[in-house]
């Protein structure tokens, strides 16, 4: 018997899950495999349960198949490893993000949008290079609890940061 804890779904009969089984059958000198089903009842809340089970397996497939950053980044630290994971779980569940928001947007319509590589590599381009970066500065006021102020850059980038240096600003990023 197994236990599943769950905070969606009741225990009234669901429809019951039909099982395919075989049945290796000696006629004389003839071994043949018989086929037949089986119906098992269950509830409601283990039939919702594995309808949606698949769910988690393309998400690791995504996450350790194509994305693999536990295969390419080599560590002895289960820091990294925790880390590595993790970012690779945010990573997919960006992705399921952007199909989300893109069907959204087209009506139901899935043609057009990327797959998980291309969306990967757009990911990384706007990471490195980061506009952002760019176009702001952010300091740290050391006059007033370090809090952090942004300064968005309209002329000269370096003309600005030193000018925010010599009012003892510390550059954060």
């Amino acid at each position: 018997m197994k236990t599943i804890i769950t905070n969606r779904g009741t225990t009234i009969a669901g429809n019951p899950s039909e099982r395919t089984r075989h049945k290796i059958v000696l006629e004389g000198y003839r071994i043949t495999t018989e086929r037949y089903k089986i119906f098992v009842k269950r509830p409601q809340v283990v039939e919702l349960f594995f309808s949606h089970f698949s769910v988690i397996d393309v998400h690791d497939h995504l996450r350790q198949g194509s994305l693999a950053i536990e295969n390419f980044w080599y560590t002895h630290k289960w820091w990294h490893r925790v880390f590595g994971t993790i970012l690779g779980i945010i990573i997919t569940n960006a992705f399921y993000c952007y199909r989300y928001e893109y069907q959204l947007r087209n009506h139901g319509d899935d043609t057009g949008s990327i797959d998980f590589a291309t969306f990967l590599a757009k990911l990384a381009h706007g990471l490195i290079f980061n506009s952002f970066i760019e176009n702001f500065i952010v300091v740290r006021d050391n006059n007033h609890d370090n809090q952090l102020l942004v300064f968005e850059v309209s002329g000269n980038y370096h003309e600005l940061l030193t000018e925010l240096i010599s009012k003892k600003y510390t550059r954060f990023l």
